[in-house]
This record gives C-alpha cells, structure tokens and sequence, in this order.
C-alpha cells in the first residue's frame, strides 16, 4: 500500500482528542444524563441538575449515542465517538475523491475535523460526519442519502440550515424536514427563558456551514460534480477553491479559537473534569449560581457529585463569560439573587469575569469555604 500525505493528517486530527475542548463538560454532562435515563427508563423532559434546561434542546441522537457507550466507556465515550467521527470522515473522502492528486484536499479537510475536536464540539462533528456521508451518497446515487442527512438536521440546528440545498434538490424532503424545523422552533421558545447568543455563535454557526459544504464545493470547483435546478449553488461553484484559500479558512478557525481563550482571560485547567478542584466543598442544601472558568468544569462535577446548579451546561444560557454583569448595589444583587432562586454562589478564584460580582459577595456575604480553586459564599 503506498503511503498518502493525508495519513499524517489523519493521525494529527485523532492526535487533537487528548486535548480537553471548551465544550467537553457539557457534552460528557448531557452524555452521562442520557445514560441515567436509559438506565433508569426515565426518559425526563427537564434536567433535574440544573435550575432551567430542557433534555431534548438539541443533539438527541449523538447523546443516545453516546450515554449508551457511557454504560461500557464512561467519560470516555465522547472522545471515542469524535475519534469514530474523523475516522468515517477520512474513509468517506478517501471515496469519494478518488484520484491521487486529491491527497491535498483530503488533507486539508481532515485538519478541518481538528476545528470540531479542539472545541470538543462533539454534536456539531457528529452532525458534521452525518452530512458528508448524505452529500457522498447524495452525489454518488445512493439510495441511502436522505436517512444520515435526516439524522445530522434533527441533531444539530446548523446542519439543518445547511441540509436546505438537498430540500430544494429532492421536494419529497420537505415534510421531514419541517416537523424538524418545528421542533426546533418548539425547543428555542422552551429555552428563552435563559436563551442568550452571544455573537461569537453567528461566526461558529456560519464557520460550520463552510465545513459542511467544502467537500461539495471543492469538488464543483473542479468539475467533479453538477448542480441541478439550484443555481445559488451553482455560482459558488464557479469559485475555483485553491490550496490557499484552504489555507486562510484554517488560520480564521485558529484566530477564533485563540481570541476566544485570550477574551476570556481565565484559566483553562489541564483537566476540565478534575474533581479535586472541589474536594472538600460542604453538601449545602440549594441551588448553586457558579461562576466558573471558561472550561466550565463543575458543569461535570458538581452534578455528578449531587449538586443543582442554577444555570445550564449549554453557553446559550450559561454566557458568563462573553456578557458584562454590574449591579449598582448589595440592594441591586440581592435582588438578582431573588430573582434567580439561587442561595450559595460559587466563585472561580483564578479567573477575570467581567463583572463587580466578586466584590459585593466579598463586601456583603458570609464565605462558607474555600480551597485553590473556589470561593464558596452563602447569598441567603
């Protein structure tokens, strides 16, 4: 067998899992969460750990995945499953660019897999996956197509705005897929009661779209392919995808990642799910606001040790770290504190929110304990 540049790319993108993603407690939360209702056959519509999120928001079918997995592999099934992910990518395009000289692109779009892990954005690559292996089956004349394309829309809202082009190509397509936008919809009036979106998710929501639709594009660009009946689609086509502007795609996904870590400016543990970062911390009776850092590590922990938290796992209604918080007085937060439903806050000791939160808790609350990490303060 003769050796392919790309392997080395292969190898680089499953080499990236053992680094812990900003999204990695979040989805081992909602993963191990699965696994208790598919234990226990109590299938909840609410998480019992956190003071305001629903179960099914998005991502059903990567979670059943995954929190079954959670019965053998534990905390490790999501980096098992997005290591699954890059492998099916590798071998779809390996497929489906076939010629020798493709080496190249199949290289590039393998160091764009690395952009899902680095985040560990493990529903996002599930999707994504999803989507690549609809769009060769679609090209190639499978029968077979529609069935992952569904799946990857009902997992993930973005594909479902990039699964649009095959709703236009094929019509019967349009009666799944709206039940699937009307579930979304359903699910977003459910989650505004805390919904935020910040704008760092318009550039991720059309950063992933790129990803969906390079295969497809690159392989247009270079004649490989024709559009029917969709001349939107057709245009872009026309614009010939070089090395280059491969090139700059990565470095824009790098710049992201390196303005989000520097904006926050808090500490990125060596281990988001280290649960001596809490031990010691007292069983109190309440919900716990959690002011974390950027890994948001008691998202795991703390739940799995028992406590509710009163924020969710998800940054659409958990966004301290993208949002300035001031209050005007000890009056002006405590009555943030009622509104909240929240009786003990939980304070990162290394970490720079952009907020005066810490000097009233420290002015005007009692501290109930504290270690290394955290300062724990009693709001009631």
């Amino acid at each position: 067998m003769n050796f392919r540049k790309s392997y080395l790319f292969l190898l680089l993108a499953l080499f990236s899992l053992l680094f812990t993603g900003l999204d990695f407690t979040h989805h081992s939360h909602n993963s191990w969460l699965y696994y208790q209702m598919i234990e226990s056959w109590d299938f909840l519509t609410e998480n019992p750990y956190f003071g305001s999120q629903i179960t099914y928001a998005y991502g059903v079918p990567a979670y059943a995945l995954s929190g079954l997995l959670w019965f053998i592999f534990s905390i490790h099934s999501i980096n098992i499953l997005e290591g699954v992910t890059i492998i099916v990518n590798y071998i779809i395009l390996r497929k489906w660019f076939k010629d020798r000289k493709d080496d190249k692109w199949i290289s590039v779009l393998m160091v764009l897999n690395i952009f899902f892990t680095i985040f560990d954005a493990y529903v996002a690559a599930f999707s994504n996956c999803l989507f690549w292996l609809a769009c060769y089956g679609f090209f190639e004349k499978k029968k077979w197509w529609p069935v992952p394309l569904l799946i990857a829309a009902f997992n993930h809202p973005y594909v479902l705005i990039s699964s649009l082009f095959f709703v236009v190509q094929e019509p019967i397509l349009l009666l799944p897929f709206s039940i699937i936008f009307s579930y979304f919809i359903i699910a977003s009036e459910v989650f505004t009661n805390q919904l935020f979106l910040p704008v760092y998710t318009i550039f991720m929501g059309i950063g992933r779209i790129i990803v969906n639709y390079l295969p497809i594009l690159i392989m247009a660009s270079h004649s490989r392919i024709k559009f029917n009946h969709f001349k939107i689609v057709e245009v872009f086509s026309k614009i010939k995808v070089t090395m280059p502007v491969l090139l700059v795609t990565l470095l824009i996904f790098a710049a992201f990642e390196g303005v989000v870590a520097i904006y926050t400016l808090v500490l990125q543990p060596t281990n988001a799910v280290d649960f001596t970062m809490f031990e010691g911390i007292p069983n109190v009776n309440g919900t716990l606001r959690v002011v974390d850092y950027l890994y948001l590590p008691s998202v795991f922990v703390l739940p799995y040790e028992g406590f509710v938290l009163q924020a969710g796992s998800f940054r659409e209604n958990n966004p301290q770290h993208m949002v300035k918080l001031l209050w005007d007085n000890e009056s002006d937060y405590q009555n943030f504190v009622d509104n909240g439903n929240f009786s003990y806050v939980l304070f990162c000791k290394m970490c720079n929110p952009q907020s005066n939160e810490f000097e009233i808790l420290q002015n005007y609350y009692d501290l109930v304990w504290d270690n290394d990490y955290y300062y724990l303060y009693n709001v009631r």
